[in-house]
């Protein structure tokens, strides 16, 4: 098979080598076309592969993701995680080896991954993992070294953050209210590997809508606390399956993310409704799934 192979040599800190990502799939017989994904027209091999492997974290495994669907691309995808907290991967339960998936390769895609779209007064934006409202958004900003680190940080973060008067409908519901977080999710965990929605299914085209307010605080305080103390823990708060949320004011330089990136950053408008839903999906393979 013609195997394309894009790598994020950052990720993990270095975790894959070029050979060590191409010499199985050869040695299984298939043809290999490697690209890192810090260097430039990555994307003009998309659509001459028969198969796309990622190697990296979250931000690797959504952009390709997203550039398949922007391109109606069917080639099924396949995933080494290589990041920190590799929430995709995790959802997905791509968790093999590269020897292992460059032996199964060849199996039809056995899973679908959601892409969900969000239109803003900023305009179309695409996500895989969630975009939200609330202190994650102060921890993409913030250098951190380890899973644990990260808890610690959005712990102390969430503990004085501010609270957001929103105007929030989920189809015909009404769920308006006073926020100190509100998540859109896609699948499961968000960040430092944070289970909101512990019952999202990552290939369907529902959303999770995610809500913490001001009364929640305690709870998930104790709920970060466990988690940064490598505790096993579960979300106090149920997620609410929708097919379509409306959030408003989202506003521009505030608290707001999508997937891993402070969104939007724009200075203009200062801010809007926004409406989320599931754009697409596209095919997975995932070895023994």
């Amino acid at each position: 098979m013609r195997v394309l192979i894009l790598h994020s040599e950052r990720a993990g800190r270095g975790r894959f080598s070029k050979a060590n990502l191409v010499q199985p799939f050869e040695r299984a017989g298939h043809e290999v076309r490697y690209r890192s994904m810090h260097k430039p027209h990555w994307k003009r091999r998309l659509a001459k592969a028969e198969v796309i492997v990622v190697a990296g974290g979250d931000g690797t495994v959504a952009k390709v993701a997203i550039a398949l669907a922007k391109h109606g691309l069917e080639t099924p995808l396949a995933v080494i995680p290589g990041g920190k907290a590799n929430n995709i991967a995790r959802a997905l339960g791509a968790s093999g080896s590269v020897s292992q998936l460059a032996r199964t390769i060849e199996q039809p895609p056995n899973a679908r991954l959601a892409i969900g779209l969000i239109r803003s007064p900023w305009g179309k934006v695409r996500f895989v993992e969630s975009a939200g409202i609330g202190p994650l958004a102060t921890l993409l900003r913030t250098e951190v070294a380890t899973l644990r680190a990260a808890l610690g940080v959005l712990r102390a973060k969430f503990r004085t953050a501010a609270v957001h008067d929103l105007r929030i409908r989920a189809g015909d519901r009404d769920l308006s209210g006073r926020y100190v977080v509100v998540h859109v999710m896609n699948i499961n965990a968000v960040g430092p590997r944070v289970v909101y929605a512990p019952g999202a299914d990552p290939g369907d085209r529902s959303l999770d809508l995610v809500l913490v307010g001001d009364s929640d605080r305690n709870a998930f305080t104790r709920y970060l606390e466990r988690l940064a103390a490598g505790k096993r823990a579960r979300c106090p708060v149920v997620p609410i399956r929708v097919r379509s949320v409306e959030i408003a004011p989202w506003r521009t330089r505030d608290s707001g993310h999508i997937d891993d990136k402070v969104w939007p950053d724009e200075k203009r408008p200062r801010q809007g409704k926004v409406r989320f839903e599931v754009e697409t999906t596209i095919p997975v393979l995932v070895p023994g799934g």
